[in-house]
């Protein structure tokens, strides 16, 4: 009994090789939006401002906070990519990672400034609902 392999062998030799293409192709970098949806955090979002039983001056402190925060997330991303720069080590480059690392912290002290004054404008207006304010930093 004869058995041809020859065929065989062959076919899979070319999906090796072509799966070889294809680990060559270039990285893509997931956003955190794609993580969080990728790792089933996605759908859990945070009450809108519109959404809660707050006064209007708390709530358009609340949008802020949001802004804040956004800008706070694009600033740290922008950081990271200029830190995993090729030429990094320049001083040109030094000089805009340390403006950029500035930059986040600046924003940071700021999210926590306002997130600590929504605190003190609830307490103020009576909102004791611990629950709302976790909602808010979540």
């Amino acid at each position: 009994m004869n058995i041809d392999t020859s065929e065989s062998v062959q076919s899979v030799n070319t999906e090796l090789s072509s799966n070889n293409k294809a680990d060559t192709a270039t990285h893509y970098r997931l956003s955190k939006d794609e993580q969080n949806t990728l790792a089933g955090r996605g759908e859990k979002q945070p009450p809108k401002a519109e959404e809660l039983d707050v006064p209007d001056h708390i709530k358009r402190m609340i949008e802020q906070l949001d802004k804040l925060k956004e800008q706070f997330e694009l600033a740290k991303e922008r950081l990271a990519e200029l830190k995993q720069h090729k030429d990094s080590q320049s001083d040109a480059m030094q000089q805009q990672i340390e403006i950029q690392s500035e930059m986040v912290m600046r924003l940071e002290r700021q999210v926590i400034t306002l997130t600590q004054g929504i605190a003190d404008a609830m307490q103020e207006a009576g909102v004791s609902d611990p629950g709302v304010l976790l909602s808010i930093i979540a």
